[in-house]
């Protein structure tokens, strides 16, 4: 699932598969199996508050509040100090509307458009008109942004963000969303991925026949080959409902979308903690928020333009998910046996938070990897 871009904002789709492939080799001489995991925000963001996705429990990858104490990274350290995290606080998880959008796009940029003054949208920056809201919408780098400046801490800031693994994850989600944005350029705009390298790059090194940085045995341009994803890793696709084939996520029929299970004790929509998995998950004696220390640092290299928040923030995750229960237990509330894509109660009750906050590949047969969402572990 991984084909790493860098931590800064990038000015064109350099695809630098070759980072994340170094890495994940470098892993894989200590477990030959391992491939890494995507992370699909779009699940959490589906959820009453993704502060509360199970996620962010111990046995996954550990607290968002502060220093992380918790997890199989507790106590690892960045640049600064204890790798750190404050997550909903600001930015924003991507809706599987925007990946929607994202991905309907023909062109990588417009620069033909651009000069017979007509704008379709594109999915790089920089943007034709830095105002046009509409156009910003769908530039993937945009909303990878916003999720870099959700989790918060170390991952909002470039200089420091890929000292936590969740970086790795996040990148391999994002570029699974290019790879969906390459097949529809191939199959319904007729347009060969390969070549469509953007015009307008915005910057030196950038060009098609730059090199790479950190990887000057390639040129740009060869990031967008499809012998990356033919030779080297492909992607599974999310767990559908009914059956969500993982004791992390159930199936909520209000969306017919596999969500995670919440890590609240309290207000619990999914009813995970009442359920036999309970017993083996281990969250019933874990504090939803453990005390760490909350240390706010100067962030050198901002990941901006982000989208703003949706309403849905760190300090009002319990109260989401009350009002998610409640929601569910409304007469509103659709019957149980019937699938109903994107239905009420959820996306209203979603707007009106929103208008209320403002190498070369091996030969070797079976190399190619496949690569999982990550909460089928």
């Amino acid at each position: 699932m991984l084909k790493l871009k860098f931590a800064f904002e990038f000015r064109a789709p350099l695809m630098t598969a070759m980072p994340g492939q170094s890495f994940e080799e470098e892993l894989r001489r200590e477990d030959a199996t391992v491939s890494i995991p995507y992370w699909d925000s779009s699940l959490d963001f589906d959820m009453d508050n993704g502060v509360n996705s199970v996620l962010w429990s111990a046995e996954l990858l550990g607290n968002g509040n502060g220093d992380v104490i918790t997890g199989p990274f507790a106590g690892w350290m960045s640049g600064r100090g204890i790798l750190g995290r404050m997550y909903g606080d600001r930015g924003r998880l991507i809706s599987d509307e925007k990946i929607q959008l994202m991905t309907s796009v023909c062109q990588t940029d417009n620069l033909h458009n651009l000069l017979e003054l007509h704008v379709d949208n594109e999915v790089v920056f920089p943007q034709v008109d830095p105002d046009n809201r509409e156009e910003r919408d769908h530039i993937i780098e945009y909303h990878h942004n916003g999720v870099h400046n959700w989790v918060g801490g170390d991952m909002a800031d470039g200089s420091y963000a890929a000292y936590d693994p969740v970086f790795y994850m996040h990148h391999a989600f994002i570029d699974f969303i290019w790879e969906k944005f390459r097949r529809h350029q191939s199959s319904t705009c007729q347009i060969n991925p390969e070549n469509a390298y953007a015009t307008r790059t915005g910057g030196s090194g950038h060009g098609p026949n730059d090199l790479m940085y950190g990887f000057t045995f390639f040129k740009n341009i060869e990031g967008l080959k499809n012998v990356w994803t033919e030779k080297w890793y492909n992607y599974e696709e999310l767990p559908q409902c009914p059956n969500c084939g993982s004791k992390y996520l159930y199936c909520n029929t209000t969306t017919n979308r596999c969500v995670s299970h919440s890590r609240r004790t309290d207000f619990n929509v999914g009813k995970f903690m009442s359920s036999p998995e309970a017993l083996t998950f281990g969250m019933v004696n874990e504090l939803v928020e453990p005390l760490t220390n909350k240390i706010p640092r100067r962030i050198i290299s901002p990941f901006m333009p982000s989208p703003n928040p949706d309403g849905r923030f760190h300090g009002t995750a319990k109260e989401d998910a009350l009002n998610a229960v409640n929601i569910q237990e409304s007469p509103l509330q659709p019957p149980s046996s019937v699938n109903i894509a994107r239905s009420f109660p959820f996306n209203s009750w979603v707007e009106n938070l929103e208008q209320a906050s403002g190498g070369t590949p091996s030969s070797r047969s079976g190399r190619r990897r496949r690569r999982k969402f990550i909460s089928l572990f």
